[in-house]
């Protein structure tokens, strides 16, 4: 939060959930009082339960009604300063129609937790941005401040996951110019050797799953 509030130019998020109306109070605060915010989340195309279960019951998806309520009000808050992504792994193909696939390619579930902000801070943990993580779950993290490092474990984290699109850039990156690789990156089609790559998060299979249940508290799930 404190870190959000901090924010000026560019925040990245990799995590499992973002179901934390607090969360997500704090990233919208931040877009109207910074212009040149941008914002790119990382994260999985659907709980783990369903892509692999197929769970269907009320806590499976009114977790998904709380995350895609807190993207709406992203996208309200910073319009096309805001990117969603997910991972998919291009040297598979599956002809499956279903949440385990984005085209025809079978998703990567993200289990990281990861925020840097700004280039000068970053944070490594294993709490989700979610009620269950935040307010009653035992959590543990680390948060650096090292300019360089941060940078360096950036550059890391943008080859890993844009692959050639980041070929021939660094971190020095305009805030505008990054989020414009990443969506580049997302709009990649072409077959590759490269293990994962992402794909944009699928916002209206989320919109047709979620569904509000007045039975589940919101801060266990």
């Amino acid at each position: 939060m404190e870190a959000i509030g901090r924010a000026e130019s560019f925040i990245y998020i990799e995590t499992q959930f973002l179901r934390s109306p607090e969360i997500v109070r704090a990233l919208c605060e931040a877009a109207r009082r910074s212009p040149d915010l941008r914002l790119v989340l990382l994260i999985p195309s659907a709980p783990q339960e369903v892509l692999f279960d197929d769970a269907r019951d009320p806590a499976q998806r009114h977790g998904e009604w709380l995350q895609l309520r807190g993207l709406d009000r992203l996208v309200g808050a910073f319009g096309d300063r805001f990117a969603a992504f997910s991972l998919i792994n291009r040297r598979r193909r599956d002809s499956r129609d279903d949440r385990r696939t984005i085209g025809s390619h079978p998703v990567i579930y993200i289990h990281s937790k990861v925020c840097v902000v700004d280039h000068l801070e970053a944070i490594v943990s294993s709490a989700n941005l979610n009620g269950r993580s935040l307010r009653w779950d035992t959590e543990a993290g680390v948060i650096w401040r090292d300019g360089d490092a941060v940078r360096a474990f950036e550059d890391r984290l943008w080859r890993r996951h844009l692959g050639a699109v980041f070929d021939g850039h660094d971190t020095t990156l305009p805030p505008k110019r990054l989020l414009d690789l990443w969506n580049a990156a997302g709009e990649e089609s072409a077959p590759s050797d490269w293990p994962s790559f992402v794909a944009p998060y699928p916002l209206e299979e989320s919109r047709f799953f979620a569904r509000r249940s007045w039975a589940v508290p919101d801060n266990l799930v």
